[in-house]
């Protein structure tokens, strides 16, 4: 994966974190560890 692409990803899962957040009454903290965890995976996966 690019850094381009790498930088697409992060940019997709943080629109939409903040989209289900816009509609939930979940704190910050509450939504943003979970693209962070499939962030890790995959880099992980793939190093």
């Amino acid at each position: 994966m690019t850094n381009k692409q790498l930088k697409n990803l992060k940019d997709r899962f943080w629109t939409t974190a903040d989209q289900h957040r816009a509609k939930s009454s979940l704190k910050f903290i509450e939504y943003a560890e979970h693209p962070l965890i499939i962030i890790e995976i995959y880099l992980n996966h793939n190093t």
